[in-house]
């Protein structure tokens, strides 16, 4: 349900191209994203029984992914795109190192509830070998960034195409 509620992202993307980019966004857009939410609705099957508080989680997550897109597209006419690489790097370290310093030690684990479980339980050092690939993984992260950030120049693409 995460991964569903995750697909979101383009009607986040597209509601944020107009204030944040000042794009028109036209009905064609609107459609495809309403029928893209349909789809969403029809894997994740709402109720009021099924509806849990973390599933704003997942929601919280896609809109921090469109803002990134959008303020991706925005700046990338004026900004480098390993300035704009370096930046969202050095972003994602810092709200990592809050949250360990805020639920790292895993005090607020016990809930009962496995999602909560798995997301407060205490962080534990990595391993020489999880460094590499946490390293691998940054390195390809800034890479494809750098490369969604260069279609800005010259260009214009809508946020519904993002």
């Amino acid at each position: 349900e995460a991964m569903a509620l995750f697909f979101v992202a383009p009607l986040f993307i597209t509601t944020l191209s107009g204030p944040l980019l000042g794009e028109r966004v036209g009905w064609r857009c609107w459609l495809a994203v309403a029928i893209g939410m349909l789809g969403v609705l029809t894997m994740v099957r709402p109720s009021g029984a099924a509806v849990q508080y973390v599933a704003i989680l997942p929601l919280i997550s896609a809109l921090g992914y469109a803002g990134t897109q959008s303020m991706t597209r925005r700046l990338g006419v004026t900004d480098g795109a390993s300035t704009m690489s370096f930046y969202i790097q050095l972003t994602l370290l810092a709200a990592s190192a809050v949250m360990s310093l805020a639920v790292g030690d895993g005090r607020f684990a016990g809930g009962g509830q496995a999602n909560m479980e798995f997301l407060l339980r205490a962080w534990v050092v990595p391993t020489p070998g999880e460094l590499a690939l946490f390293a691998a993984s940054g390195f390809t992260v800034a890479i494809g960034l750098r490369d969604l950030a260069s279609l800005s120049p010259g260009r214009r693409h809508h946020g519904g195409a993002v």
